[in-house]
């Protein structure tokens, strides 16, 4: 199966923020009118055009929603300074593996 796709500077923008907002791969084939196969593809192998542009608006919005996060446990949030100490605990057992 051949995925040579190429994407404009708008398409790549548009599916930055497709994955900020946690569109799924079929929704963004859709949105895009590629062939479904082809996201899927890219997504299971974790490489290609889509799959790049969709990890940096998904994990860019992640990085924003953390440092709201951190804020309020810097203001003494007990809910959220308990999420930041997860955050801690997950990262720091992938730094040890």
């Amino acid at each position: 199966m051949d995925n040579d796709i190429v994407l404009t500077a708008d398409q790549e923008e548009q599916i930055r923020q497709c994955g900020a907002v946690g569109f799924t791969p079929d929704q963004v084939a859709i949105v895009f009118g590629f062939e479904p196969w082809q996201v899927h593809q890219q997504f299971d192998e974790k490489k290609g055009c889509i799959y790049q542009a969709y990890m940096q608006g998904r994990l860019q919005s992640e990085l924003n929603i953390r440092q709201a996060v951190l804020k309020s446990a810097y203001n003494g949030s007990t809910p959220a300074q308990q999420q930041i100490e997860e955050y801690y605990r997950v990262a720091d057992a992938f730094i040890s593996e």
